[in-house]
């Protein structure tokens, strides 16, 4: 599967949504402690641009290729992770949408082309990192 370019801008800093006891400012004459541990949450909002689609294979011994076209989308990613200290975990929820906009076929020395107006391509994953 061809990879897919992604722009994503944080919506939400992971240290404002971490517990109240950890996000609220330190004593006067105190030192914050930058060892903070516990849960953070990220989001982010952005933009993909997978890229075009080619292929080709023979059925029935004629050789068939192929070439979608696509268009730009939306992308969008969340995740919950936990702050150990000097190592942290997280599982984040990855999800991009993409549309196509013509698909082309060449097949025993024809070429068909078509404009699709409502096709979608989605893609969903999960990553778990530390």
């Amino acid at each position: 599967m061809p990879p897919i370019r992604r722009l994503l801008l944080p919506l939400l800093a992971a240290p404002a949504l971490m517990l109240p006891a950890m996000a609220q400012e330190p004593a006067s004459g105190t030192t914050p402690d930058v060892n903070s541990k516990g849960f953070y949450a990220t989001l982010g909002a952005g933009a993909a641009w997978p890229q075009n689609l080619n292929g080709s294979t023979s059925v029935f011994g004629a050789n068939v290729s192929g070439n979608y076209s696509l268009n730009g989308g939306f992308a969008l990613e969340t995740g919950l992770g936990y702050d150990f200290g000097t190592v942290r975990g997280e599982l984040t929820y990855l999800y991009d949408n993409a549309s196509l906009n013509t698909l082309s076929v060449t097949a025993l020395g024809t070429t068909g082309t078509a404009s699709i107006t409502d096709g979608n391509v989605n893609t969903n994953s999960v990553l778990a990192s530390a």
